[in-house]
C-alpha cells in the first residue's frame, strides 16, 4: 500500500493507494505551526477510520508546494510508517491534487 501526501497552501490531502485502487482520500488543512507528532496523530487518526495498520504501508509519495511544510511531513511519515518516502518536486504553485500537471522526481 503506498501512502500519498499532497501538500498545496491551504489544504493537504492524503490518500491510500493498493495496488491500483485508491482506499480513502482525507484533507486536513495546512498549518505552518503543526508538528511533527501532530501530523502523525493526524494521520493515524485517518489509518484508524479507513482500517488500515501502518505496517500496511510500503512507501510514502510526497507532493509539495509548501516547503516549510514539507520536512516535518516527511520526518512525521517515516517515524510513523518506519518507511522511507519518495519525494516529488511540483512545478508551479496551482497544483491539482493527487499529481496531475508537471512534477519531477528529485533523485
Amino acid at each position: 500500500m503506498i501512502l500519498t501526501i499532497a501538500i498545496e497552501n491551504t489544504i493537504i490531502s492524503v490518500g491510500c493507494f493498493q495496488e491500483m485502487n485508491l482506499r480513502f482520500v482525507e484533507n486536513i488543512s495546512t498549518n505552518l505551526a503543526r508538528t511533527e507528532l501532530e501530523y502523525i496523530m493526524c494521520f493515524q487518526s485517518m489509518f484508524d477510520m479507513h482500517g488500515i495498520e501502518k505496517r500496511q504501508i510500503d512507501g510514502t509519495i510526497i507532493s509539495s508546494v509548501v516547503p516549510q511544510v514539507t520536512n516535518i511531513v516527511k520526518k512525521a511519515t517515516k517515524r510513523m510508517t518506519e518507511k522511507e518516502e519518495r519525494e516529488l518536486l511540483v512545478k508551479g504553485d496551482n497544483f491539482p491534487t493527487f499529481f496531475a500537471g508537471d512534477i519531477y522526481v528529485d533523485e
